[in-house]
């Protein structure tokens, strides 16, 4: 199975993920409605682009180097491109991360994470 990768062309860098992320990663998509009415009150319907796809993805870390790994790609204050395990490509801006502690003997530093990102270039 191919591995999940974060790219930067700024910094010219990538990183690959040890354990792929166990959730998530298909985007959420929205429309973007106005609404209004008519003078005799029958409702009018505005479509407008779709809103920015968001994403959730979930995993685990092991180790200390996959924890401060992705909190430096959160801290970029500028999109990267991901390319998932079926070689989609998005360029994204990550807009939150949560680590939850889940210490155990053989990996002290094993966690669990939540990141959220949204596309930042969309059709």
């Amino acid at each position: 199975m191919a591995r999940w990768a974060f790219s930067d062309d700024v910094l010219t860098e990538t990183y690959s993920f040890d354990v792929n992320p166990n959730r998530g990663g298909t985007p959420s998509f929205e429309k973007n409605l106005t609404y209004s009415s008519t003078p005799a009150g029958s409702p009018i319907v505005f479509e407008g682009r779709d809103k920015p796809r968001t994403f959730t993805i979930s995993g685990i870390l092991r180790e200390e180097a996959q924890l401060n790994a992705l909190q430096s790609w959160y801290e970029k204050d500028y999109q990267i491109e991901i390319t998932d395990d079926l070689g989609r490509q998005f360029w994204v801006f990550i807009t939150d991360l949560e680590f939850q502690r889940a210490q155990t003997r053989r990996w002290p530093f094993r966690h669990t994470f939540t990141m959220n990102y949204i596309e930042v270039d969309w059709q």
